[in-house]
């Protein structure tokens, strides 16, 4: 029997193209070998070089549709869909599917969209055998050029022929979740998975979808069945600690983040992971020694630094957290809401003008903090300046008038300027939406000096 001859490897056709070359001598490959010696190119990113292979191929072989293609192609990767569509228009096969797909490239690279919508539904009902192949094709020329919408339509005229194909199914879902249609693809997902239960990444893919829904115990419950299917997921492993954490469900995160670091390492990052598990469970001791693993793990780690300095901040160790807020900023001075823990620091130390000129700072890498000019307002009312604290609470209104405390503060402050009509409105819709406003309004106003007292009663 005679053995079949070996194909010369990609690489085999390029050193011998090159040699030629650098020799000067013509060469000649046929059009499959042509195409081969440009694909390897074109793979190396040399988009140069890519294109001198189609032109000298298509001096020995002028009307190859293969190389034709291959030009409008090139043309195409560098933006120039005019020539592109001039070569296609020299095709002899003006039918090829192939080559309707890159003239429907080039339609929507021109803004044509249109014309290259009727194309390729023109394409579609045209093919009868590859129906599915064909629409993920469509599917990932429309997605590239930005219209989503129009792929997921392509995709379910193929599902109503074959509801039950795994790429169809895996393409919707993709494309539903680039349009935030997130319940969607989980329903999607959940059709993948009465077809074949035991695929991982499914579960992980459910898991996902369903976490970006905030629906955190459902993405448990993915991610548990993609770790049965695959217990070295360590993806699905730490996509479960968070998920656990988003459910302030903290000691399971701890566990989770915990075996995640036991399986690949414990990095500075899974450190403050579990620190901040620790952290929002109130167990500041254990979240300390994490924060301080993490930071002799990486000096330069943010989150331990500022974990850190909140931890101490919650035993009442403010100066102590200070330092640690501090070494924070020599790294980077332009996190706001450093600046707003290290105000809260001077606050609790009684030292307000430290406390103001940096809140002041926060405000200057992000304006848009309502609760920022609420707490600044605080600052001007307790020193007496209420002009200064009005300004300071209409502007954290007109931000987010819902801010949680802002009915109870204007309440206060038009109390102390006798403005008792205004304070009486604004205790109200404080007392509607927190109960206890009226008793934090009476401690405050009995704390308030007696001239001042005299002053709003009248």
């Amino acid at each position: 029997m005679l053995q079949e001859e070996r194909k010369p490897e990609a690489e085999e056709l390029v050193l011998k193209y090159e040699q030629y070359l650098q020799e000067g001598r013509p060469c000649y490959f046929d059009v499959d070998e042509f195409e081969t010696i440009s694909d390897f190119y074109l793979g190396k990113g040399r988009n140069k070089e890519s294109s001198d292979v189609v032109e000298q191929g298509l001096r020995l072989h002028p009307n190859s549709s293969i190389l034709l293609l291959k030009k409008a192609t090139l043309f195409l990767e560098i933006g120039d869909a005019d020539r592109a569509l001039r070569i296609l228009d020299r095709l002899p096969e003006t039918d090829d599917t192939e080559a309707r797909l890159i003239r429907s490239e080039c339609l929507l690279q021109l803004n044509r969209n249109e014309e290259a919508l009727i194309l390729l539904q023109r394409l579609m009902d045209e093919e009868t055998f590859e129906r599915p192949e064909l629409a993920l094709d469509i599917s990932s020329i429309l997605v590239q050029a930005g219209d989503t919408e129009s792929a997921t339509r392509f995709i379910e005229s193929a599902l109503n022929d074959n509801p039950t194909h795994i790429d169809l199914l895996f393409e919707q879902a993709y494309n539903f979740e680039q349009l935030n249609r997130t319940h969607d693809a989980i329903a999607i997902y959940k059709r993948i998975l009465d077809i074949d239960p035991y695929s991982s990444e499914t579960w992980f893919n459910l898991g996902q979808a369903c976490f970006n829904e905030k629906n955190y115990q459902e993405a448990i419950d993915a991610y548990d069945y993609a770790l049965v299917i695959n217990p070295n997921d360590q993806l699905a492993l730490l996509q479960k600690a968070h998920a656990f954490f988003q459910n302030e469900q903290f000691n399971e995160a701890v566990e989770a983040y915990t075996d995640y670091g036991i399986q690949t390492e414990m990095t500075s990052t899974v450190c403050v992971y579990i620190g901040e598990s620790y952290e929002k469970n109130g167990r500041f001791e254990e979240a300390i020694k994490c924060y301080q693993e993490a930071y002799e793990k990486d000096p330069v780690n943010l989150d331990a630094l500022t974990g850190m300095g909140i931890c101490l901040m919650e035993k009442e160790k403010f100066r102590e957290s200070l330092i640690w807020f501090e070494r924070a900023l020599r790294i980077d001075q332009q996190i706001s809401e450093t600046w707003v823990y290290v105000a809260e620091v001077f606050v609790n130390i009684e030292m307000p003008e430290e406390a103001l000129l940096c809140y002041l700072r926060s405000l200057e890498i992000d304006p848009t903090q309502a609760d920022i000019h609420a707490a600044i307002g605080n600052l001007h009312f307790d020193a007496e300046k209420y002009d200064s604290a009005l300004e300071c609470y209409r502007q954290a209104a007109v931000l987010n008038p819902d801010l949680p405390g802002l009915d109870l503060f204007f309440a206060l402050l038009y109390a102390k300027i006798g403005e008792t009509k205004l304070s009486e409105k604004y205790l109200k819709e404080a007392i509607l939406k927190e109960p206890t406003s009226q008793i934090i309004f009476d401690e405050i106003i009995n704390d308030l000096p007696q001239p001042n007292t005299e002053e709003t009663s009248s």
